[in-house]
């Protein structure tokens, strides 16, 4: 992607909500942080993977399947463990620049993967002394966003409270932290063409694709862009 366009999406991203700091230097994503990816093996958190890697920054990959990405890679660390088991988190963020949470659940039954395993992270986070966590959200839980923009399965209650919660811990921490909530997400390519707005989408953005929302969430940890607070991207 090229300066011109993350340096537009960084200037959005300061009319949503607060900027909390810069990195010293360019401020170009490609400044070899130190990342954990919870959530890796899925859909979002491989694009949040492959651009971070793409961009420089070294990575752990936090997977329950330790074949789920692959070969081994420069710049890449898989480790295995699960979010609702406090013991696997156990030195996960120790020496952490930032945490990105692609936390999901397939289907649309209860779940607790978001909002327990948030609270795992979180305690082990601050325990740990990492400070930045970015978490993906669902515009569907801020009241009044159009239910049509999302899939059945986002839509459902038993996903929306697990949600909720996520959030809740999250805003009830002590870290620097920032939600990015995302309306219906595609497998398509990345365009640089999203915008940001305060914790529900910009009117008319009724969807995203995980490469472009995979770079949002990485924009608002690192360089100009990195933010506290709670936003929502969409086309």
């Amino acid at each position: 992607m090229c300066a011109t366009f993350f340096l537009v999406r960084c200037e959005k991203v300061r009319e949503a909500v607060r900027v909390v700091g810069t990195n010293a230097g360019t401020g170009k994503r490609s400044g070899g942080m130190r990342l954990v990816v919870l959530g890796a093996s899925g859909r979002l958190g491989r694009a949040v993977v492959e651009l971070a890697l793409h961009d420089g920054h070294s990575v752990t990959a936090f997977v329950r399947d330790g074949l789920a990405l692959g070969l081994p890679r420069q710049g890449l660390s898989v480790v295995v463990g699960d979010v609702l088991d406090p013991a696997t988190l156990e030195g996960l963020f120790v020496e952490v620049d930032a945490v990105i949470s692609a936390l999901g659940s397939p289907g649309n039954g209860p779940s607790v993967v978001r909002s327990l395993g948030c609270r795992n992270v979180v305690d082990a986070m601050e325990r740990q002394g990492a400070r930045v966590l970015a978490a993906a959200s669902v515009a569907a839980v801020e009241p009044g966003v159009n239910p049509m923009a999302l899939t059945s399965a986002m839509a459902h209650r038993q996903v929306l409270k697990d949600v909720r919660g996520m959030e809740e811990v999250i805003a009830e921490s002590t870290l620097d932290w920032v939600i990015v909530r995302a309306p219906k997400l595609t497998d398509g390519p990345a365009t640089g063409n999203y915008r940001f707005a305060k914790r529900r989408p910009p009117l008319g953005g009724v969807v995203i694709s995980r490469a472009d929302m995979a770079e949002a969430m990485l924009s608002c940890v690192h360089g100009p862009g990195r933010t506290h607070g709670t936003v929502a991207v969409a086309y």
